[in-house]
């Protein structure tokens, strides 16, 4: 297709066996009451951007289809590719909308849209591309819940900027992050699934009004690059579990949290009702050939089947893909080791059939604190990767139990008395790892136990301040600068023993104190609050209030 259509659309209506292809090579396509491409039957559906090509589609305000809610709208599975550029203006509803699996895999595509950028009911793969949203809702969106094998969103690769009034990438079941560069500025959470997310590569950015990554179930970071520039908590899920990579979170409120699960919420948006089947022995949609040969004018064949290439699998955590094995996502995904385009299969139970994460049994760690206090199923556990939070809440806050066995873990905490660096209802153990945590006194909480010796020492400092802590060799364990006021210290780093000296150097004024592998829930005031000195051993001036500390 080429040329200006100045009020009217590119319709399909083909047989629900028929796969489509349509090349945009140079086209303005203007529709001022239904969709600028509307895919009303078929079952595979490809637009290709034709290299060195502008091409613009826009839709009117009100569609006279009551099916239809987008600029470009598919009943089928829809793929996005090849080089050239493509601009969408979704005036009605949503940018580009597929009620099966949507894949965008090249071109330089902007979108701007009243509600979702981009949303496929079933799924959203990206591969590649240069992608930009401005959504009025949110910028990417998979919805399906009436399935728990569908509803996942997954970015192996390509460049991804969002700026969305609602979330900016939401999944009903999974959401993973395996590559690729993404930048997000949104209203409400940057990234949010609904069951379990994962964080396996690439770099990403994000500035949110609320949580800047929340599942309800699991979170587990293995990979990649993760900077929260502001928001209103970090990390949130009833398991956060960190193996690798670098995050970096700056909370107005807690910027790790591990609560319950709130699973009550099984809707679904109003799309979902109107979803056609999918034909039977086929699922998934079909990604392009890495050099866009589908239908790029002068390739020797038009045949989108001809170049189907396999796409990635959901993972265990959002149920596997039923029918024939679906297409995957090209190579070269930076995915850790696994199949190119496919996720990761170890991260977590798979939702039962109503979609729910399965429940029950205990956490690792085992489950202290009051009675009613703690809840065994929130974890916090930090294997591997580095770590720095700064929170004006709580920096690490788990109703129930943290372990940390290695990486490097560095807090800034709050300088209210009301939240501390530390927090959790359950108990806290360290077998492996570099911490350290600056905060108040108030609330201050050590670890339980550990095979690994830790030492909460009261020493304080501001803003400014140069936060040194040294082994009884005189080997630097680790260093922070402090963000704000501070009257406590957490430390623990490898080679540390029971009874060993740890002294922590504020401004080259230090404190000294003892390190144990038992611990307490506060610290043992010596010398004044705020002053320098030293803990010892001894029991808690008191325990944390029951329920102090959790989310809201």
């Amino acid at each position: 297709m080429s040329g200006n259509l100045t009020d009217g659309s590119i319709t399909v209506t083909t047989s629900e066996n028929d796969k489509i292809q349509i090349v945009l090579n140079g086209v303005k396509i203007a529709s001022s009451n239904g969709p600028a491409i509307d895919v009303q039957s078929a079952d595979k559906c490809f637009i290709t951007l034709a290299e060195g090509t502008q091409n613009s589609l826009s839709d009117g305000s009100a569609f006279t289809s009551e099916d239809a809610n987008a600029c470009i709208y598919a009943t089928c599975d829809l793929t996005i590719n090849g080089s050239g550029s493509l601009d969408v203006s979704g005036n009605y509803r949503h940018g580009v909308f597929s009620k099966d699996d949507l894949v965008v895999y090249g071109g330089s595509i902007n979108v701007r849209a009243v509600e979702d950028g981009l949303n496929g009911k079933d799924s959203v793969k990206i591969g590649a591309g240069d992608i930009s949203i401005d959504s009025g809702a949110d910028g990417v969106k998979s919805s399906k819940s009436t399935n728990p094998e569908k509803g996942f969103v997954y970015v192996s690769a390509g460049s991804l900027s969002i700026d969305a009034e609602d979330d900016g990438i939401q999944a009903k079941a999974y959401l993973c992050i395996a590559g690729g560069s993404i930048e997000i500025d949104a209203a409400d959470d940057a990234l949010h699934s609904d069951l379990e997310g994962a964080l396996n590569g690439g770099s990403t950015t994000v500035r949110s009004g609320d949580d800047a990554f929340h599942c309800e179930t699991k979170l587990e970071v293995n990979d990649g690059s993760f900077v929260a520039e502001t928001c209103s908590e970090g990390y949130e899920a009833e398991q956060v579990v960190v193996n690798g990579g670098d995050t970096n979170i700056r909370a107005l409120d807690d910027a790790m949290n591990a609560s319950a699960a709130d699973l009550s919420d099984d809707s679904e948006s109003s799309d979902a009702d109107a979803s056609t089947s999918t034909p039977s022995g086929e699922s998934g949609a079909n990604a392009a050939q890495p050099d866009g040969s589908i239908g790029v004018p002068g390739a020797s064949s038009a045949n989108a089947d001809s170049n189907e290439q396999q796409q990635n699998t959901a993972p265990q955590g959002a149920g596997q893909q039923d029918s024939a094995t679906p297409p995957e996502l090209p190579s070269d995904d930076g995915a850790q080791g696994v199949q190119a385009g496919e996720a990761p299969s170890d991260l977590g139970q798979a939702p039962d059939a109503q979609g729910g994460m399965e429940r029950g049994g205990q956490a690792p760690g085992g489950q202290g604190g009051a009675p009613g206090a703690s809840d065994s199923n929130c974890l916090i556990q930090i294997n591997g990767g580095t770590v720095v939070l700064d929170s004006q809440g709580d920096g690490v806050d788990s109703n129930g139990n943290v372990e940390i066995t290695g990486g490097t873990l560095l807090v800034n905490g709050p300088s209210s008395d009301g939240d501390g660096a530390f927090d959790y209802d359950g108990e806290a153990t360290i077998s492996g790892g570099t911490v350290l945590m600056a905060g108040a006194v108030g609330m201050a909480q050590s670890f339980t136990s550990g095979t690994q010796a830790f030492a909460l020492v009261q020493a304080s400092g501001s803003a400014g301040s140069v936060i040194e802590a040294t082994d009884a060799d005189g080997n630097v364990i680790a260093t922070l600068t402090a963000t704000r006021a501070f009257g406590c210290v957490l430390v623990s780093g490898a080679g540390v023993s029971d009874g060993d000296t740890i002294t922590v150097s504020v401004d080259g004024a230090t404190a000294s104190a003892a390190a144990s592998t038992t611990g307490t829930s506060g610290i043992a005031m010596g010398g004044g609050a705020g002053g320098l000195g030293g803990m010892g051993g001894g029991p808690a001036t008191g325990n944390r209030p029951e329920g102090q500390g959790g989310p809201a």
